[in-house]
């Protein structure tokens, strides 16, 4: 049986903060993802994604203010000197659910999240 492992990350840009908590002890990456932005909006919900190389790509299911209803968007991230950059790229929708499109390189560069190793707490 593999043990658990659990790493968080932080990070801040800005009035903005966002947390990333993930279990890395399978091949799919399933954890918590949550962005408190300064003028008061809330993004929470649940992130499974896998690592390709050294990006961790996958999809956020999340809720905005805690209000019953969900949304899910593609998120990816280029883990390099122990921090994942949140990347920027274009999204299609295909049957009411966005995902990256793979003609389009995703930006890494124009990341406004750098995400830090910190304690889980």
């Amino acid at each position: 049986m593999v043990e658990k492992s659990t790493i968080c990350y932080k990070s801040t840009s800005e009035s903005d903060t966002a947390w990333l908590r993930i279990d890395t002890a399978k091949s799919q990456i399933i954890g918590l993802l949550t962005f408190n932005y300064g003028n008061g909006k809330l993004y929470d919900g649940q992130f499974k994604g896998k690592m390709y190389g050294d990006t961790l790509k996958g999809h956020f299911d999340f809720k905005v203010d805690k209000v019953d209803k969900w949304y899910r968007n593609p998120v990816a991230f280029l883990k390099r000197d122990g921090k994942l950059t949140m990347g920027v790229g274009k999204f299609y929708m295909y049957f009411g659910s966005a995902y990256f499109d793979d003609k389009k390189k995703i930006d890494y560069d124009k990341g406004k999240f750098i995400f830090e190793l910190r304690d889980c707490k």
